[in-house]
Formats: C-alpha cells, sequence, structure tokens
C-alpha cells in the first residue's frame, strides 16, 4: 500500500465489533411514513433486550448514515 493510505473498517466490520465487544447491537430502521432511516440500539450482552437509545427524531438517507450516527452517539456518550 501506499504511504498515505489509511485503512479502516466498515461500517458492518464495526458494528459487528461493537456487538462482540461491548454487546450492543445497533439496528438500521426503515420509517415507512418518512422513508429515511433512523438507529436502534439494544444491550444484548448485560440485560438481554434492554433498550439503550434511538435516533426516531433523527433520520438519514441510508441505512449507513443511520448506522454511522448510532457509532458516533456511542463515542460521544462514552459507551465505547
Amino acid at each position: 500500500m501506499p504511504d498515505h493510505t489509511c485503512v479502516a473498517p466498515e461500517i458492518p466490520e464495526l458494528v459487528s465489533w461493537i456487538r462482540q465487544e461491548y454487546g450492543l447491537s445497533l439496528t438500521p430502521k426503515f420509517d415507512l411514513e418518512t422513508r429515511k432511516y433512523s438507529y436502534e440500539i439494544i444491550d444484548v450482552k448485560g440485560e438481554p433486550g434492554w433498550h439503550v437509545t434511538d435516533s426516531r427524531g433523527k433520520t438519514r438517507k441510508t441505512p449507513s448514515d443511520a448506522l454511522l450516527e448510532g457509532i458516533k452517539w456511542l463515542v460521544k456518550e462514552g459507551k465505547l
């Protein structure tokens, strides 16, 4: 690889890693009314099925954009 190249994981790889390492499931949700995507985060390790947060108020055009927002939220809140 050239010196100026940076290798970074794809969003699905990050979502899988977050689930394995932190027990948090990050899922995109499609809103039929707005035809956009939001995310939902569920704790599947500590308390299965425990709802952590979602972004129903903030929608994105693609599932990847919604997942990226969820990852940013987890970092901002110190969950990762």
